[in-house]
């Protein structure tokens, strides 16, 4: 869909020309997100983004708090894995942290 829009010159000469028609995109995603009408998966769709990390990246610059549901937190919170001898692995963030009992 094509909208056209009359913007006042006061407004416009806060930004690039050149990039306004994606920053207005990029405005109306977040709000769109924010207000829960549209998912991450969607912004990432919507705004051709190349990965879920890329998506999280967009929404922490334009201070959207990320959205999580109890199957995103039950992925995150992965149980720790007890090799016995003192040895726990536990996921920490990109990698795994070993623990001594």
């Amino acid at each position: 869909m094509q909208i056209t829009l009359n913007l006042p010159d006061e407004l416009i000469q806060h930004f690039n020309r050149d990039r306004l028609a994606r920053e207005i995109l990029e405005a109306l995603v977040v709000q769109a997100y924010q207000a829960e009408k549209i998912t991450s998966a969607e912004v990432g769709r919507i705004l051709d983004l190349p990965s879920r990390w890329a998506v999280d990246s967009f929404l922490k610059k334009h201070n959207a708090d990320l959205h999580y549901n109890e199957i995103d937190l039950g992925a995150i919170a992965k149980p720790s894995v007890n090799f016995g001898q003192g040895t726990t692995v536990v996921p920490h963030d990109c990698c795994f942290r070993y623990l001594a009992d």
